[in-house]
């Protein structure tokens, strides 16, 4: 992994750095600088000036597929989207799992997202009254373009 600062790479990452893995899925800085950086298959890697520690299955997470890492300011936490679960670090960097997350088939997080876990089917009603309170209405017509007969 290169961080690139002002167009220049800065410094590249690999094993001598403590990242085993170079397949990586998500890049955060914390609050203090540090990097913390999801892997495919290697769980996390916190990178620092300091400090380098690895984020595992061991250390409490349930996948080590790292797909999301996102601040949570208002927690004051980091939130994991794992292939299988929700988690969160704190500022010590210790994992914990969200045992009843209540949507098992969408991690998929941002501040303020409607509809959070509703298929495509069940959101409808809400997006539609979402779209009309700005001032505008769902087209469900074809969405390409009908040629008229003639036409070539």
């Amino acid at each position: 992994m290169a961080l690139i600062r002002s167009d220049r790479v800065e410094h590249v990452y690999n094993e001598e750095d403590g990242i085993h893995n170079t397949e990586i899925l998500t890049v955060t800085e914390a609050e203090n600088g540090d990097m913390l950086i999801g892997s495919d298959g290697d769980g996390i890697y916190v990178i620092g000036e300091d400090q380098s520690l690895h984020i595992n299955t061991d250390s409490g997470l349930s996948s080590d597929i790292v797909m999301r890492i996102k601040p949570g300011v208002k927690q004051n936490v980091y939130w994991i989207v794992t292939s299988n679960s929700l988690s969160y670090l704190d500022s010590d960097y210790k994992v914990t799992t969200i045992r009843k997350f209540p949507y098992s088939n969408n991690y998929d997080l941002y501040e303020n997202k409607i509809c959070l876990g509703d298929e495509a089917a069940h959101c409808r009603g809400c997006m539609e009254k979402r779209i009309a309170w700005a001032g505008y209405h769902v087209v469900t017509d074809r969405g390409d373009a009908l040629r008229h007969r003639g036409e070539k």
